[in-house]
């Protein structure tokens, strides 16, 4: 039946791509969210917003989430995010920009900012504690690297 043994060859490696694919394909790249809320503080008090972080996007240096309010460029504000497990920091905005006011994502809390911001830590150790739960979190995620500095 085979003419060559490279013809073999070459249809056992394309039966294996295409098995590589059809797994990929089923299992999708899921990009883990996780919900967060933002203390500002303001001159009429605290008030807590609600955003989303993607998990994907945490690094040792900082982390972009979606916000459904503006913050000022430069601002400090705290951050409590719950899962996958507990983290309290504060962190400085950098950049908040809004996004297309149609978004095909069908959601009840609209979250029309996007919002770049850093981590501001007051000792070394804080800083050791989040590159290793990055470290976890690439590990779990089931990305080959840890996540890169931003």
């Amino acid at each position: 039946m085979w003419q060559a043994p490279d013809h073999k060859r070459r249809a056992l490696l394309e039966a294996a791509r295409e098995t590589r694919q059809r797994k990929k394909k089923q299992e999708g790249f899921r990009l883990r969210k996780s919900r967060a809320q933002i203390r500002v503080s303001s001159e009429d008090g605290p008030r807590i917003v609600h955003a989303r972080v993607l998990l994907n996007e945490i690094t040792p240096e900082g982390l972009n989430l979606f916000m459904g309010s503006r913050l000022a460029a430069g601002e400090l504000v705290q951050i409590a995010i719950e899962e996958p497990r507990p983290i309290y920091a504060r962190i400085k905005i950098v950049s908040c920009l809004e996004l297309a006011g149609e978004s095909r994502v069908i959601s009840t809390e609209p979250l029309g900012f996007r919002v770049k911001a850093l981590f501001q830590f007051p000792s070394e150790e804080q800083t050791r504690e989040m590159e290793a739960f990055c470290e976890e979190l690439a590990a779990e995620l089931g990305l080959r690297k840890p996540l890169s500095k931003a």
